[in-house]
């Protein structure tokens, strides 16, 4: 139940050793989890939504809410990424376009306008 802190902290660990010195190797693979653990069959990324509160059991729930908050963390690390001149890298902003482009906050019981 507690393995989400671990992996939220390892996203804003990551978060902070985005850099262009290294081609932004920290960047990547940030992309790299949200792809392999957010997307549908086909590679598109699924909608970011809020845990669904109809859990059939109180360790679903866990689950669901422990991957949430990953994604949640490491959204927050790709948005913190610069590149030598203060800017957000394309990578990132291309990643949090395709995330967001498809998403509805409507059924989300907590209001998340301040990740925007």
């Amino acid at each position: 139940r507690t393995f989400h802190r671990v992996r939220a902290a390892a996203a804003s660990a990551l978060g902070e050793l985005i850099s262009p010195a290294d081609d932004f190797a920290a960047l990547h693979a940030l992309a790299r989890y949200v792809r392999r653990q957010h997307c549908d069959g086909t590679g598109l990324l699924l909608p970011l939504q809020f845990v669904p509160l109809d859990a059939a059991d109180e360790d679903e729930l866990a689950g669901r809410l422990g991957h949430y908050l990953t994604l949640r963390a490491v959204v927050e690390a790709i948005g913190r990424a610069r590149d030598g001149q203060g800017h957000t890298p394309a990578a990132a902003l291309s990643l949090l376009h395709e995330l967001l482009d498809d998403s509805s906050n409507a059924a989300n019981p907590c209001d998340e306008g301040f990740l925007l």
